[in-house]
């Protein structure tokens, strides 16, 4: 309940009544004439509670919210602290992500490694099975080992000359070929001791 005081004053031969023209009281036959009111104290009317005076409660929501420091304090009431306990989780759960991420990255580059080697093993295979490997392999393996054969049969021909080389099938121009390259080896053995005993090199020693 608000209390409040107030002054009325009855003032002898001051007419208070206001016509309908809105006009101001007569107080030219007012004893207070030549009064300065300006110097009388009035005591304005208090009120108990928030609806006395807005405009100051006003005011004093202004200045405190103008101060930092109170303002940090509200603030610090009003809004929760960070839960670090809740930051933590969202990292590691960000943590985990990136490392299932690169896991299955690293998965998918030895999948695509092993399909790769497995393609070059099927086209090995498929080559190999084909008629142009064989034919390659056969004609490399009848040029190195016919050779070496045919050498065999020829030193078995000097060894035993009673045997028949056709039947053996010895190839006869690579026998012959090689017997002229023996020849010139054995003429070139015998020139060189020849030279040895040359009167050129006699008279040196």
């Amino acid at each position: 309940m608000s209390v409040a005081k107030i002054y009325i004053f009855t003032v002898q031969g001051v007419d208070t009544s206001v016509d309908t023209n809105h006009q101001c009281p007569n107080f030219s036959n007012s004893p207070f004439k030549g009064v300065n009111t300006n110097n009388l104290a009035t005591t304005p009317a208090t009120e108990e509670g928030t609806s006395g005076n807005p405009d100051a409660i006003l005011g004093l929501k202004t200045s405190i919210l103008e101060n930092p420091i109170v303002a940090k304090k509200l603030l610090k009431g009003v809004v929760p602290p960070l839960d670090k306990e809740e930051v933590v989780d969202k990292l590691k759960k960000t943590k985990e992500d990136g490392d299932a991420t690169v896991a299955r990255l690293e998965a998918k580059v030895t999948e695509l490694k092993e399909k790769s080697a497995m393609a070059k093993k099927l086209a090995i295979k498929e080559y190999k099975s084909s008629d142009d490997f064989q034919e390659t392999v056969e004609f490399m393996a009848s040029k190195y080992f016919g050779k070496g054969f045919d050498f065999c049969k020829r030193q078995i021909g000097h060894l035993h000359p009673d045997l028949d080389i056709q039947d053996m099938r010895i190839d006869t121009d690579l026998l012959e070929e090689e017997e002229d390259k023996e020849e010139e080896k054995e003429k070139e053995k015998e020139d060189r001791e020849k030279g040895d005993t040359s009167p050129f090199l006699l008279k040196y020693l």
